[in-house]
């Protein structure tokens, strides 16, 4: 009676175990990005935001960028969000909205899946990081960088995109990434030691703004 009793309890307990871990991977495969998917919208947004920059020849459109404060709200703007699928809509760049946004069929609220930098618009930097998966917290990014720094950034759900400013694409699908990986061994100061605080390097994530380190 007591081996019965002692062979269920064990059967329960990794039964327990199993179901533990089923559970761990299904929410880490739900929370991970489809990396192939979301590079090739890298590439499209990265090569509109471009495009439209280039064509923002006065000095009021390139800074227009400033009075916005989230990417939501920016990428809203640039997608012309307010008259989606009515005869009026007339979006700035020419992206799919669902390669932008978080879209539930019936809402009108939308998110974005992607932070952008703000700030330091001219003579940015190659090696910068312009355009960001939004499950990176952008806070680790560096606002300054040399070789001689060994950081290492974290995600959080194992799996990053990253566009730098020259287009090249920095893809990890791991929970980490070496800073010197993704800057490429480069100098770069964008801080208030070196440019004033208007022009310094910012990112605006889907709910806020926020600076790198400051190191």
């Amino acid at each position: 009676m007591k081996n019965r009793i002692a062979w269920i309890l064990l059967t329960a307990v990794i039964v327990i175990v199993v179901a533990y871990f089923a559970l761990i991977f299904l929410v880490g495969r739900t929370n991970r990005f489809d990396l192939i998917e979301e590079r090739q919208a890298a590439y499209e947004i990265h090569d509109e935001l471009q495009r439209f920059y280039r064509e923002c020849v006065s000095l009021e459109k390139k800074r227009q960028m400033t009075c916005f404060t989230n990417s939501t709200d920016y990428f809203i703007y640039l997608m012309d969000m307010d008259h989606y699928d009515t005869q009026s809509w007339n979006p700035r760049i020419f992206v799919k909205p669902e390669k932008i946004f978080t879209m539930q069929s019936g809402q009108s609220d939308f998110l974005a899946k992607w932070n952008v930098a703000k700030g330091c618009c001219e003579n940015l930097a190659d090696t910068i990081p312009v355009l960001i998966s939004g499950n990176v917290d952008v806070s680790e990014l560096l606002g300054t960088y040399s070789p001689s720094h060994r950081g290492v950034l974290f995600d959080n759900f194992g799996g990053l995109i990253m566009v730098r400013n020259n287009g090249t694409i920095c893809m990890l699908n791991t929970s980490k990434a070496p800073m010197s990986y993704i800057y490429e061994e480069t100098y770069f100061d964008y801080t208030t030691n070196t440019v004033p605080q208007h022009k310094s390097l910012k990112y605006l994530t889907p709910t806020s703004e926020v600076y790198p380190k400051q190191e």
